[in-house]
């Protein structure tokens, strides 16, 4: 049920800090929201790839597979949170890139 999902911010934010901190083992107040992703957490392409499965069994969407979280901008875990934010506004919404080349 879509409803058990949180979508209020301070839930996605809450949400997204405990899968990280989850998958990084450490307390959840170590992963704050000017936490960085590559150099605080140390987390890799594969790293992030499983953290955005684990994000969408969580919340219960999907998104691409973000394999290199710069390319998508997202630098700290507020970065992130603001990503998973936009894409539970619209679920639906293809990314750009990828119509383009569905296109062709």
């Amino acid at each position: 049920d879509a409803s058990t999902h949180p979508r209020r911010t301070s839930d996605i934010a809450d949400a997204v800090r405990q899968v990280l901190a989850t998958y990084v083992a450490r307390p959840i107040d170590e992963v704050r929201l000017d936490t960085q992703l590559e150099l605080d957490l140390e987390l890799d392409s594969f790293a992030m790839i499983e953290i955005t499965v684990a994000l969408e069994t969580e919340l219960g969407f999907s998104m691409e597979d973000v394999a290199d979280a710069q390319d998508l901008g997202l630098v700290t875990v507020g970065d992130l949170v603001a990503y998973v934010s936009r894409r539970l506004a619209a679920p639906h919404v293809e990314d750009p890139s990828h119509a383009r080349s569905h296109d062709r």
